[in-house]
């Protein structure tokens, strides 16, 4: 048996004793949560080393401060799902994706007036679709609204301060992004909706056959 396999039985393990009371879809979300949490922890620890190595003229002071709270926060939200607590883990997690992909947002807003296009929204879409499937519904709700806002925000400022020759790009990527944005979170609302309605279900009727 290999080490990866040993390993990946001793978190499963874990997750199954901590999460014994606990529906198996909470207990899959768990542990699903925690190995995403590890591949993270590659991600930021290689970026991290990366952004390190390289010149500080050539790396933002900033992108080392935000890898070094991501590598905080994957770390924490680890620890927190291992003992019991992922519910808590898997909604600080998302939130801190949300205001990380804000702030990065307004930082690259120089790109925005060049180019026409926000290159975060792409991620705030997938930050969306990661917490619709591990936070609760109203973590999702409370970080989709306020992506809604940022993009009408951006589109606002944007159509007042981009040169005239984007006008065309603009109005294309303002159309096709806010469809597809209110698209998407239509659908994982409706496929969050659904999961929990079963899962609750799939709950009471566990406890049923208990009580027998």
């Amino acid at each position: 048996m290999t080490y990866l396999k040993k390993f990946n039985i001793r978190i499963w393990t874990r997750i199954e004793r901590m999460y014994s009371r606990q529906s198996y879809v909470i207990q899959q979300k768990a542990y699903v949560f925690t190995l995403l949490l590890l591949v993270w922890f590659l991600l930021e620890a290689s970026s991290l080393y990366f952004n390190i190595a390289s010149s500080m003229q050539a790396t933002p002071r900033a992108m080392i401060f935000l890898d070094m709270i991501g590598l905080t926060a994957g770390i924490a939200a680890f620890i927190l799902t291992l003992n019991g607590h992922y519910e808590f883990a898997a909604n600080a997690i998302c939130t801190f994706f949300f205001f990380v992909l804000a702030a990065f947002t307004f930082y690259r807003m120089n790109f925005f007036y060049s180019y026409g296009v926000n290159p975060a929204m792409i991620l705030f879409v997938l930050s969306l679709a990661f917490s619709s499937f591990f936070a609760g519904r109203k973590v999702f709700l409370s970080l989709a609204i306020p992506t809604v806002l940022i993009h009408i925000w951006v589109i606002v400022l944007g159509s007042s301060r981009l040169p005239k020759d984007l006008a065309p790009q603009f109005f294309s990527y303002s159309v096709n992004s806010s469809v597809t944005i209110l698209g998407i979170l239509f659908f994982l609302y409706l496929a969050s909706n659904v999961a929990n309605r079963a899962m609750n279900k799939a709950e009471v009727e566990t406890a049923k056959n208990r009580s027998l």
